[in-house]
């Protein structure tokens, strides 16, 4: 199976299960943006989706799953924020039944900002495999690292995106986080790690950014006007959590999002954030984030 064009003229692939759940995935930065399941009453998108994301190269989509390598946001001396596997061209390697793997390949040179100058060769780089499997009430993403050198160690930072649909924020219920110790980003320095103590969250109800570090349990989103679980969102290997919902002013700021849309989904994106993992020469690290209805 190929990449097609859709009405952006920009490259996609939808990829079917036969109990009814399909995705979707851009070319440009194997970005997920949707996950589709069937109810009583029709399908079910799981993921938010801006109305009026950007479709151009070199632009990230507003919602879905984009997918943070090899720094989160400021965290170091890479521009752009977030680093670039979200907006370079995936590979697709493999297409099945509920599954599909995509492929990226980042040079040396490109994973050291600084000026690190070697031959571009295969030995000189890394290589990102990225399998979504996917049913009607699971979905699971899996990233698998590779560093081809045989003498150079990379750090990295990496992170799952996920922005989830929700009926009303002011009405969804996030369950696990009461126990965590947390980084506010509204108010922190992001060269610095100053952890404040845990604290209740039940309702977001402003501007809410935050870090969670080690975070022990899956995070539930709830909506409580009918006590019925929206999503459930686990990770046995990334131990840090951002929840982020820009609130009022700040999403007035996004050219690419309707102003109210902030109503409309919260992000809970599992990563290695907080420090750099390493990935040994001749190595390979292995994350992923599982979701279920």
């Amino acid at each position: 199976m190929a990449y097609t064009q859709d009405q952006h003229k920009r490259n996609c692939v939808t990829v079917n299960h036969s109990d009814g759940s399909a995705i979707t995935v851009y070319e440009q930065g194997a970005h997920l943006t949707s996950w589709s399941v069937p109810t009583p009453t029709g399908l079910r998108e799981v993921l938010y989706l801006s109305s009026t994301a950007v479709y151009k190269e070199g632009v990230a989509l507003r919602g879905g799953v984009p997918l943070i390598f090899p720094q989160f946001g400021n965290r170091g001396p890479m521009s752009p924020s977030h680093g670039f596997a979200r907006v370079r061209p995936w590979k697709i390697e493999s297409i099945a039944e509920g599954e599909a793997t995509f492929s990226l390949r980042a040079t040396l040179q490109e994973m050291s900002p600084e000026g690190l100058v070697v031959s571009d060769s295969d030995r000189n780089a890394v290589q990102l495999y990225y399998t979504i499997t996917f049913c009607k009430n699971k979905l699971r993403l899996g990233m698998r690292i590779v560093n081809m050198t045989s003498d150079a160690p990379l750090p990295f930072h990496f992170a799952f995106h996920s922005y989830f649909g929700v009926k009303e924020i002011s009405n969804t219920i996030i369950n696990g986080l009461n126990s965590t110790s947390y980084i506010n980003n509204l108010t922190a320095d992001p060269k610095t790690v100053v952890l404040n103590p845990p604290q209740e969250v039940r309702i977001i109800s402003e501007e809410f950014d935050r870090i969670y570090k080690d975070q022990p349990s899956a995070i539930e989103l709830v909506d409580a006007t009918t006590s019925k679980r929206i999503v459930n969102i686990a990770s046995t290997t990334l131990k840090d959590v951002v929840v982020w919902n820009p609130w009022i002013e700040k999403a007035k700021r996004f050219a690419d999002m309707p102003d109210e849309d902030y109503h409309k989904f919260v992000c809970v994106e599992h990563g290695s954030i907080l420090q750099n993992d390493v990935l040994l020469p001749n190595g390979e690290w292995k994350a992923e984030q599982e979701i279920e209805l």
